[in-house]
C-alpha cells in the first residue's frame, strides 16, 4: 500500500481566463519533477471547492498545500486551512503557483513568473510568514480571512467594475 500524499495540490482550471486549465499538463509535469509521487491533486469545479479541499488537506495532516490559481483561489484556500484549525496557525505551509488574471498576491511576494521556477521555489525555500486578517461577519454570518488585501467601499466597487473587463482581456500577464 502506498503512503498517503503529504502534499495536497488545489488547481482552479478556470483561473486566469482559463489559462490554468491550458497549463494543466505543464503544472502536473513540474509537480512530478520536483515532488515525485508526493502530490494529491484536486481540481476545483465550483466556488467554495478550494476552501473545502484546503480544509480537508489540513485535517488529513498535509505538510504542504499548493494552490494553482489566482487570488480568489488563494483566498478560499486560506479560509479552508484556517477553518480546519479553528483560526490557529496550521501545521501545513501554503505554496503558490500563480495562474490568475492579475496575480496580485504572487506579485507582492515576488514569486517568479516561470512555472518551473515557481515549483522549484516551493520545494527549495523555507516558509515565510505572511499577515492574515479576519473580517468578522455580522448577524451570525461567518467571518472571512484574507491575505494580501481586503477592499471595502470604493476600492471594492472599482475592483468589481473592472474585474470582468480585465478577465475578458486575459488579465495583465
Amino acid at each position: 500500500m502506498e503512503p498517503p500524499a503529504d502534499i495536497h495540490v488545489i488547481i482552479n482550471p478556470v483561473s486566469g481566463a482559463r489559462k490554468t486549465g491550458r497549463q494543466l499538463p505543464a503544472i502536473l509535469a513540474s509537480l512530478e519533477r520536483y515532488f515525485p509521487g508526493r502530490c494529491l491533486v484536486s481540481l476545483t469545479r465550483a466556488p467554495g471547492d478550494a476552501r473545502r479541499l484546503a480544509c480537508t488537506a489540513v485535517r488529513s495532516a498535509a505538510r504542504l498545500v499548493i494552490v494553482a490559481g489566482g487570488d480568489g483561489t488563494i483566498h478560499e484556500s486560506v479560509n479552508g486551512m484556517l477553518e480546519a484549525t479553528g483560526g490557529s496557525r496550521p501545521e501545513a505551509s501554503l505554496g503558490l503557483i500563480a495562474c490568475g488574471s492579475g496575480e496580485g498576491f504572487a506579485l507582492s511576494l515576488r514569486i517568479p513568473h516561470a512555472l518551473d521556477e515557481q515549483v522549484r521555489v516551493i520545494r527549495d525555500s523555507s516558509p515565510r510568514p505572511v499577515d492574515v486578517g479576519r473580517l468578522l461577519g455580522s448577524g451570525g454570518a461567518p467571518g472571512r480571512y484574507f491575505v494580501n488585501e481586503c477592499q471595502i467601499g470604493i476600492g471594492a466597487d472599482v475592483v468589481s467594475h473592472t474585474r470582468m473587463i480585465r478577465k475578458a482581456a486575459g488579465g495583465l500577464m
